[in-house]
């Protein structure tokens, strides 16, 4: 008996050993069923020699998903039943597209519409081509002075009064695009059109007498098809902007994203019905053609102040007098608020008159003249506020 319990309690202390020192001992499976330590290796009944055969390898079980999952893989797998058809596949219907989609995307005549300013003449020098409008009014030639440039379509300068003869197309599409930016900085939330709404009615009703003139300009100028339909639309969203509603906001910014989509090369909407002539009572109130007079007119006196900031910025100088000439022809109009009054037409005539000198200066590079055009203008101003204000 003695004997027979120091063999148990040996093999108990040799097993306990074996299975918690880590030296990689076998232990039988039947003598612990806990978790299996580290480094201790499971023991294994070796391989009977009556079984030769190679043994498959196990499979993981895949993991389990939800009822919903596992039906949608069944319906997937099973085969379609006969006699079910199958559900048809719904296709985007194809687009259909009119004549006026078209307009504004291509050119009907590259020659006539695509390219703008003077054609150059065979064994001439070629003019250093600059920015804005500066490059309709002067260019340089080889002995360095400045040279007028054709704004028309080539075939000579325009008749004094036309459209084409007072302001360059380069000018009213550098204009267009400058107040373009201005609606976008403006044209954000409802919240800031409350605020800046009479900022929105300025740059709408200035867009609506550039537009008119495109309609009208007897030269090569851009966005002459379209600007049928944009003038009466930008007339419009000026006159909402009167206020601050929700119902003005929306119109002015989908105006505002079809001029954008206009200027990259696309179609303006089809919003408003085009217009057969222009009514210039229908185009632009007084006060906004004003307020642009005023800063353009703040903006040249800078500009000449000395004569190297007038040599330093023809082009501004060249846009500004542009401005100022185009706006005095306009107010010219008789269909116009006081353009039944001889005395109002004969100053705003004036005011173009000083302009056009300046534009002359300007392609003459004479600051002594530009200088003298722009008291001339501020003249005629001040005499018109004497008068009419």
């Amino acid at each position: 008996m003695l004997l027979r319990w120091v063999g148990c309690c040996w093999l108990a202390l040799s097993v306990g050993l074996g299975l918690w020192s880590g030296s990689g001992t076998a232990v039988r499976p039947e003598l612990w069923t806990g978790p299996e330590p580290r480094g201790v290796a499971r023991f294994q009944e070796p391989a009977s020699p009556q079984d030769s055969s190679p043994q498959e390898p196990a499979t993981q079980s895949a993991p389990k998903s939800d009822g919903a999952a596992v039906q949608n893989t069944a319906e997937r797998q099973a085969p379609i039943p006969a006699g079910r058809e199958l559900p048809p596949v719904r296709r985007a219907k194809r687009p259909l597209f009119q004549a006026r989609d078209w307009d504004g995307v291509y050119f009907e005549n590259l020659f006539r519409e695509g390219l703008v300013g003077a054609r150059p003449q065979p064994g001439s020098s070629s003019p250093q081509r600059g920015s804005g409008a500066g490059n309709a009014i002067a260019g340089t030639g080889a002995t360095g002075a400045k040279e007028p440039a054709n704004s028309g379509s080539g075939a000579g300068p325009s008749p004094a009064g036309t459209w084409a003869s007072v302001v360059p197309g380069e000018a009213i599409e550098s204009e267009i695009k400058r107040l373009h930016l201005q609606l976008v900085q403006d044209l954000t939330t409802p919240i800031k059109f409350k605020t800046d709404y009479l900022k929105v009615r300025q740059s709408y009703s200035l867009l609506s007498m550039w537009f008119a003139i495109i309609f009208e300009y007897d030269g090569e100028v851009r966005w002459k098809q379209a600007a049928a339909i944009v003038q009466p639309a930008c007339w419009r969203a000026a006159a909402n902007a009167r206020t601050d509603g929700e119902q003005a906001y929306q119109y002015a910014r989908l105006r505002r994203d079809e001029l954008q989509e206009l200027i990259r090369g696309g179609a303006f909407g089809d919003s408003e019905k085009p217009i057969e002539a222009v009514d210039w009572s229908q185009v632009v109130d007084r006060v906004p053609t004003m307020v642009q007079l005023e800063n353009s007119l703040n903006n040249l006196k800078t500009l000449t102040a000395s004569k190297a900031e007038f040599q330093g910025s023809v082009e501004d100088v060249v846009q500004q007098a542009a401005v100022i000439a185009a706006i005095g022809k306009v107010l010219s109009n008789e269909t116009m608020e006081g353009g039944d009054d001889e005395g109002y037409r004969d100053l705003a005539g004036e005011m173009r008159g000083g302009a056009t000198t300046l534009l002359e200066a300007v392609k003459l590079n004479d600051f002594d003249s530009a200088s003298s055009a722009v008291n001339r203008i501020e003249q005629s101003c001040n005499k018109c506020h004497e008068d009419w204000r």
